[in-house]
């Protein structure tokens, strides 16, 4: 039945198929609808680029972002360099076709940053048929100057050439080198430093110097004259960097002892002894190892080098004398070095037998015991003698040589009649033949105390006016000198019927000090010219005694210390000469030095003040001592050791290059000869080489010191200044050693014997 039901189906479709195909045709299909064009591509768009700053002599890359707004494909672009400025360099990378992102690449010469520049960059993108515009302002700041500072604490010397390391930060600029110097050296006038850089005074100065490129550090050589004081020190400084010049400052950290090795100090050792040295290590700048070593020992005296290690406070050296070392001082020098930095101590070293002085002159030959036993100043007229006392004592070739230029400087300045003058001037006069307490002549008008002055270390050279001395042969040409000398105080000295029968003129202190050079000249030449002359000298001074025991510069002026100490001096040149003192003179004259006294504690002989200044000096407390040895009236040994206490803490200076008080300096190394020991030679190694550095080198006055007026008071000139500083220098042979087999001070000595060994 369902197969029957399709057929039926099938037959009806067909026909009426067949009956649709007889009729009319189908109707038109409708007309085709208008197609909408497509909307216009998006634009592309650059997003904004702004200002760049580009360091001169770099380069720089900056981004360029687009919004593709549906464009695909690679875009490039498009950048020229700024129309008319020259030194800018442009180029483009492209856009590639899944980036959104390009770059520029501005390169800027050096010579752009002269001074702060400006430029516009056109740029252009291209992507798919569309174009983009922007402008990228490109700013060049000027050239900043690259900064230099020093690393850390590093520091430099006084009196050196350093090195003293430096950073460098060229804040971003190229590595280019760095040409550095300072602005007080002499260099391009186009890199000259701006007015009022000029440094003025002691300096600091940098020497010139070439950084490298690559460097991020460098070191600078640095000078550092001897009295620039510590801390901080500015050193302005020009230079060129990338072409271009700048001024900036360094600051320098001036420090004189970035670590410190050891003091300075003075120590004996016996021939055949071994002695361990402590030497404690003070650490300021710097704290790592250091190398030691020792130079300038005695001969026969030896000390190994050491290594400190890095951070130790402490070490030790050892130092060995052989059996047969040499009896003698000799001021050695601990050098001791770290990285660049470098400290030198002096170190005294006295070789010294069981004996002492004794045993020195024992050791020396029979002709120089023959005049180092005469005692007194008759070790003088030996050049054997003196150069054995002076190695005993520390003398070295420079002392030597400042006493010779020294002695050569005053005899230049001699006047034609003999005389000097204070100053050291032309047109002195041959003094004031008026009696002793007569108003004293001051400054140049002081011829007397100028010429006895003068005269005195020619003395003390053993050139007296009689023979020249065996050696050295230059001393002969100074024979004529003294000669000239001696007869002018000689016109000058007064003979009448009073006080004043004796008087040389130039007040108390001139009287007082022709005394002691006529003295001291008749004690080496033992020419009977000039005995009366001493003996009426004495009787002056003798006659002219206050009644308090002090003696009067002039009339109406108090009485003072340094009046005092010249007649003492003299006093004791005449017992030394063999014409004899007067014991109550003496117990009169420690009663007035006694009442200078103004120590305290229990021993009031250890310090001393002058009437006129009523504090405590050294150059007081110098002299009060100094009286009571030439007086043979030691103050008590607690005083002595107090007072002395007292001068080692007001020691010659170590590094000044201004003489300064020198008839202190003078006054103490004379009281410090007579207690010996470590203390002298400590003090006589700062006394030697202070006068020794202090010694003008240049110019007309080259051999002399400069004036210390203050110190001075009657005496004050170049003259006084220059004589005082060599006869410091001739101590250690001027006088000789105390010696155990000394007479007694007091009483008097026969005019024909030899003269007495010095109290």
């Amino acid at each position: 039945m369902h197969c029957h039901g399709f057929i039926f189906f099938a037959i009806l479709s067909v026909t009426i198929l067949s009956l649709a195909g007889c009729g009319s045709p189908p109707p038109p299909p409708p007309p085709p609808q208008a197609v909408a064009p497509p909307p216009p591509p998006e634009p592309i768009t650059i997003n904004p680029i702004g200002e760049v700053e580009v360091k001169a002599g770099t380069s720089k890359v900056i981004e360029v972002q687009i919004n593709r707004a549906g464009h695909a494909g690679e875009g490039s672009i498009e950048a020229m360099a700024p129309q008319g400025q020259e030194g800018f360099t442009v180029s483009a990378s492209p856009i590639l076709e899944d980036s959104r992102t390009g770059t520029i690449t501005v390169e800027v010469a050096e010579s752009v940053g002269a001074g702060e520049a400006m430029a516009s960059v056109p740029v252009t993108v291209n992507l798919d048929g569309q174009s983009a515009m922007d402008n990228l302002t490109i700013r060049v700041p000027k050239i900043e100057a690259p900064t230099i500072v020093r690393e850390g604490d590093a520091a430099v010397q006084p009196g050196r050439t350093c090195r003293l390391p430096v950073s460098i930060d060229r804040h971003g600029y190229p590595a280019k080198a760095i040409e550095i110097r300072d602005a007080s050296l002499p260099g391009d006038p186009a890199t000259a430093p701006p007015t009022g850089t000029e440094p003025t005074g002691p300096a600091v100065k940098i020497q010139p110097s070439m950084i490298a490129g690559d460097a991020a550090r460098a070191d600078l050589e640095v000078t550092v004259d001897p009295d620039v004081p510590e801390g901080e020190a500015t050193v302005p400084l020009v230079g060129t960097f990338m072409g271009q010049p700048f001024t900036t400052d360094m600051k320098v950290r001036v420090l004189a002892y970035p670590f410190r090795v050891g003091s300075l100090k003075a120590i004996a050792i016996k021939p055949g002894e071994q002695l361990s040295l402590p030497l404690p290590v003070s650490r300021t700048a710097y704290t790592g190892p250091i190398e030691v070593a020792v130079e300038g020992l005695p001969a026969g005296v030896s000390v190994e080098p050491i290594t400190i290690n890095a951070g130790a406070s402490e070490a030790s050296l050892t130092l060995t004398a052989a059996p047969d070392a040499e009896t003698r001082v000799r001021s050695a020098v601990i050098h001791a070095i770290g990285e660049h930095y470098m400290i030198d101590t002096p170190l005294v070293v006295r070789v010294e037998e069981d004996g002492g002085s004794s045993a020195f002159v024992e050791r020396q030959s029979p002709d120089v015991q023959r005049f180092l036993k005469l005692g007194g100043i008759r070790g003088r007229l030996s050049a054997e003698a003196r150069q054995a006392l002076a190695a005993y004592h520390g003398g070295t070739l420079a002392s030597d040589e400042a006493v010779r230029q020294g002695l050569a400087w005053i005899a230049a300045r001699q006047q034609a009649d003999g005389s000097w003058t204070l100053q050291a001037t032309a047109g002195g006069t041959s003094g004031d033949p008026n009696a002793m307490a007569a108003a004293t002549p001051t400054g140049d008008d002081n011829a007397v105390a100028a010429t006895a002055l003068a005269l005195l270390p020619f003395l003390s050279e053993g050139v007296i006016h009689k023979v020249n001395p065996n050696e050295p042969s230059d001393l002969g040409n100074y024979r004529p000198v003294v000669e000239r000398g001696l007869a002018a105080l000689a016109r000058n000295q007064m003979r009448s019927k009073d006080k004043a029968d004796g008087y040389f003129g130039g007040g108390g202190v001139g009287h007082s000090l022709a005394t002691l050079a006529m003295a001291e000249a008749y004690a080496l030449s033992r020419d009977d010219r000039l005995k009366l002359s001493v003996r009426q000298g004495l009787k002056c001074l003798l006659a002219n005694q206050e009644q308090n025991g002090a003696w009067l510069d002039a009339a109406g002026q108090p009485a003072d210390l340094q009046t005092a100490g010249w007649v003492a001096a003299a006093l004791q040149a005449c017992k030394q000469a063999g014409l004899g003192s007067s014991g109550p003179t003496t117990t009169k004259a420690i009663k007035f030095i006694d009442s200078c006294a103004a120590g305290a504690g229990g021993v009031p002989t250890s310090r001393f003040r002058s009437p006129v200044e009523p504090r405590v000096t050294p150059a007081a407390t110098a002299t009060g001592i100094a009286i009571h040895f030439w007086l043979g009236k030691p103050v008590p040994d607690a005083d002595l050791q107090s007072g002395v206490a007292y001068l080692m803490e007001n020691t010659p200076p170590e590094t000044s290059a201004t003489l300064g008080p020198i008839r202190g300096t003078f006054m103490g190394t004379e009281v410090l000869r007579r207690v010996g020991g470590a203390e002298f030679d400590l003090w006589n190694h700062l006394a030697r080489e202070h006068v020794v550095r202090t010694q003008l080198a240049i110019g007309d006055d080259a051999g002399s010191w400069d004036p210390t007026d203050s110190d001075m008071g009657k005496l004050s000139g170049r003259l006084s200044s220059t004589a005082l500083a060599i006869l410091t220098l001739q101590t250690s042979y001027r006088q000789l050693p105390p010696m155990p087999h000394e007479p007694p001070a007091d009483g008097e000595a026969d005019a024909e014997a030899e003269p007495a060994a010095s109290p």
